[in-house]
């Protein structure tokens, strides 16, 4: 469940690509989304 890369839309473009981490908002998400799927 847990091997997929981070990363938003804006910060994953192109000419934007670095290795910074997402915002917390897209981890929680992933995270419950994680825990439904494990759950189910």
């Amino acid at each position: 469940m847990w091997n997929l890369v981070l990363a938003c839309g804006r910060c994953n473009g192109w000419h934007e690509k670095s290795d910074r981490p997402p915002d917390q908002r897209y981890v929680e998400r992933l995270h419950r989304r994680n825990e439904y799927l494990i759950a189910s």
